[in-house]
């Protein structure tokens, strides 16, 4: 039977072979710096189902988001790219020595961190999640355009609202989004719960990474572009 790295290997390679679907020739995020985190690592498994480690998951879907931001022109950094664990402060430190600048301009660049959700009390619940500093509002529409992608994609909802936030964005005091910069403006996405037979299963589906990952894109390209 083929192990996850393998496959995980496996998706990559024919991803990079067919192309981004946004095209490299336009090179819409140009000149934009993004910081990939992928959640978890190492000794740190995250949530787990049977099968399923969400480090396993978050690292793979990482790698092929930043496939495809690299084709649509941004250049990436990636904080793992192998199964290790990483500290908040080290990811924290890692994003900011490339993206802390004295203008912290927006259009610049942005720290996009992967997690999977999860709730064992409801495990049939769907809802895209993103979070976002909780000592600001956000700072342009990333967050909600994100929110609106990743719903698209998993075909989910919103789930609560924390208002004045739009729909799918959550305030939340997590390191990778208080601490790192520019200010207001990084995210923790949470496309799909692990928790969920069905969601777990399509994270098996090469074709359902693919989109997951082209929602970032697409959301950040339509964010820069306002």
């Amino acid at each position: 039977m083929m192990g996850r790295r393998s496959w995980f290997l496996i998706l990559i390679i024919g991803y990079l072979a067919m192309g981004a679907p946004l095209g490299a020739q336009n090179a819409p995020l140009r000149g934009v710096a993004v910081v990939v985190d992928a959640g978890h690592g190492g000794y740190d498994w995250g949530f787990t189902v049977p099968r399923l480690k969400e480090k396993d998951l978050t690292l793979g879907i990482s790698q092929v988001l930043a496939a495809q931001l690299r084709t649509a022109g941004a250049t990436v950094y990636e904080v793992r790219g192998t199964d290790r664990f990483v500290s908040l402060a080290a990811r924290v430190r890692f994003g900011n020595a490339i993206l802390f600048r004295p203008d912290n301009a927006l259009d610049r660049g942005r720290f996009v961190s992967v997690h999977l959700n999860n709730n064992t009390e409801n495990p049939r619940l769907t809802r895209a999640e993103v979070q976002v500093d909780p000592a600001q509002p956000p700072a342009d529409d990333f967050a909600a355009l994100l929110a609106q992608e990743v719903m698209r994609v998993t075909e989910g909802g919103y789930g609560y609202l924390d208002p004045p936030y739009p729909q799918g964005v959550h305030p939340a005091d997590i390191a990778m989004v208080r601490w790192t910069y520019p200010r207001a403006a990084n995210v923790v996405s949470e496309p799909v719960f692990l928790s969920n037979p069905g969601q777990a299963a399509q994270l098996l589906r090469p074709a359902f990474v693919e989109q997951l990952a082209e929602a970032h894109v697409i959301a950040l390209q339509r964010a820069l572009e306002r």
